[in-house]
């Protein structure tokens, strides 16, 4: 079971990792509030994820990210779904740091081509094509690495399952990664 040593778990990783379907069965699990980031700023701003980066911009979006995860009521234990690019930003990991641990969901770039489909392109304003988000992956797992714990995945599996995974690892002591 979970000590009360942290009172957020943050699931990272790139976009289609499974980050928001695994942090609800992790929660759910847990007996945690869970908050899905992305969700959250689409509340606050009135708009769907996409249309903010067309209308307002990337940056404009990471200002509303690093917002939203500043409001998350830091004496609630909760797990959250953060945006693959949340960790892009150093004052992001060092909230995260401060407040909770954070748990890569490293899927390999196929596994996430399979999960995205070509819907990938319309609903995810950063897949704008296989050689881009291949590119942005790639850019981004320096980041992910420094997560305080990872969950390989290498095949389809049950969000329940992982979210056993996770708690088991999350029991551990910190190791290098």
């Amino acid at each position: 079971m979970v000590t009360s040593r942290f009172r957020h778990i943050y699931l990272t990783g790139f976009m289609g990792a499974g980050k928001s379907t695994v942090g609800r069965a992790l929660a759910q699990r847990l007996g945690w509030a869970f908050v899905d980031l992305d969700s959250k700023i689409e509340s606050r701003c009135r708009m769907p994820i996409p249309r903010i980066f067309t209308e307002r911009g990337e940056e404009w979006f990471r200002q509303q990210e690093h917002e939203a995860l500043e409001a998350i009521p830091g004496s609630a234990d909760t797990v959250v779904a953060v945006g693959g690019g949340a960790l892009q930003r150093p004052d992001n990991r060092r909230l995260m740091r401060r407040r909770g641990i954070t748990v890569w969901l490293d899927v390999p770039f196929s596994l996430i081509l399979q999960r995205l489909g070509d819907d990938g392109r319309l609903t995810r304003p950063l897949f704008t094509d296989q050689e881009a988000a291949r590119a942005l992956f790639e850019e981004r797992r320096p980041q992910y690495a420094r997560a305080d714990r990872v969950i390989q995945i290498r095949a389809q599996r049950q969000p329940d399952d992982l979210a056993r995974d996770i708690e088991t690892l999350i029991g551990k002591p910190s190791c290098a990664i």
